[in-house]
């Protein structure tokens, strides 16, 4: 079986701390299964503006990744509150930004520590399918799916190959053997269980948010829906500026037509945050 852990080894998965010469300090939560890769984009966007950023690493994701059954969502907020407490002590002001999944922990985490603000791009909080309702009942009777059998690899689509060969490079993706490997791939039904149970959470914490907000949402996102997000800000109940931009799920992706629109108001969201704290 492939060691996952190989596709996380550059360092652009790795956790990092760029400081700046402002007295804010931005943490930057990413998503499921991502790594601080994603967030790299958001950092350097703040970092330009002279506040340090911190992209965390949660427990179990990019290297740890063969460990990632073991975790919790639990462990995933834990890892966020430490952060956020530890640079509470050191810089006046603390922003929290999260993304997809990063969302959803980001939205509980501000209800249960001190925060000056809150970035959210495109907050997750639940998937519209049956299945996603019965996942706990599930976890019991399918401990593991296998996500490449109902998928069907189409090992001869271009788009499929490259997109394996980013997660998996110098595989020979032609070998019979490494095909065979790659479709019995299962994922623990009870690790999709905790990223429910992040989403619930998050669901019942939005009405006790009690910063300035800022949601950017893409309108033609099909993981985190625009109906879904619009739910999330209407059950909160403190400032809210909700931003929609003509993107996808992968707001961060730099290669995307949407980006230089997201960066633009993460632009802008920095400095009226700064106009707004003199």
């Amino acid at each position: 079986m492939f060691d996952f852990s190989q596709t996380f080894q550059d360092k652009i998965h790795q956790p990092f701390v760029w400081e700046g010469d402002k007295d804010i300090c931005a943490v930057l939560v990413h998503g499921f299964p991502g790594t601080p890769s994603e967030m790299r984009p958001v950092a350097e966007v703040l970092h330009e503006q002279g506040w340090t950023v911190h992209g965390l690493l949660l427990p179990g994701f990019g290297i740890e990744i063969n460990s990632l059954a073991d975790k919790t969502y639990t462990d995933w907020l834990s890892a966020i509150l430490n952060v956020i407490n530890k640079y509470s002590q050191q810089y006046q002001h603390v922003i929290l930004v999260g993304l997809s999944m990063g969302g959803a922990l980001s939205i509980q985490a501000s209800t249960s520590t001190h925060l000056s603000s809150l970035l959210l791009l495109a907050p997750f909080w639940k998937v519209e399918h049956i299945l996603w309702s019965m996942l706990p009942a599930l976890r019991l009777i399918i401990p593991n799916f296998k996500p490449f059998t109902l998928i069907k690899p189409d090992w001869q689509d271009t788009d499929f190959r490259n997109t394996l060969s980013e997660w998996l490079p110098d595989t020979d993706l032609d070998n019979p053997d490494v095909q065979a490997q790659i479709t019995q791939f299962a994922i623990p039904t009870g690790m999709i269980n905790q990223v429910r149970i992040a989403g619930n959470h998050a669901r019942q914490s939005v009405p006790h948010i009690k910063v300035p907000t800022t949601v950017i949402q893409g309108r033609q996102d099909e993981l985190v829906k625009p109906d879904l997000t619009q739910i999330l800000v209407q059950q909160m109940s403190t400032d809210v500026n909700y931003i929609v931009v003509d993107g996808d799920h992968n707001l961060t992706d730099t290669q995307k037509p949407h980006w230089d629109k997201v960066k633009a108001h993460i632009q802008q969201y920095a400095l009226q945050f700064e106009s707004n704290n003199r």
